[in-house]
């Protein structure tokens, strides 16, 4: 074999050791998922009583149920989520917090 083709085939082989070398970080740091397949939810921060209760109006509102904080801002309304419940832990049933659970912002600590 020439020389030529030795380092073509060397270069191919670098490529695509590169691209599986990105793929498998990229599946590390972005795709965790637990032993049965499923998305596991990434690590959020933890937030004590006082920080959480400096987002208590319409503009800026977090709520805290089950030890968890969501951001509600934009879901204020005169219907379930009111301005006065901002920085405070209110009582959730499970279809709002299915519908609150892309705004989760972290813990309680």
């Amino acid at each position: 074999m020439n020389k030529t083709k030795q380092r073509k085939i060397k270069s191919i082989f670098i490529y695509l050791l590169a691209v599986a070398l990105a793929l498998l970080i990229y599946s590390f740091l972005v795709i965790r998922t637990n032993v049965t397949g499923k998305a596991v939810q990434e690590i959020k921060p933890s937030y004590n009583l006082q920080e959480i209760q400096k987002h208590n109006n319409i503009g800026d509102c977090w709520i805290i149920n089950n030890n968890n904080i969501y951001d509600i801002t934009g879901l204020i309304d005169n219907t379930y989520f009111k301005e006065i419940n901002c920085g405070k832990e209110i009582d959730l049933d499970d279809y709002f917090i299915e519908i609150l659970k892309n705004r989760k912002v972290g813990i309680l600590s």
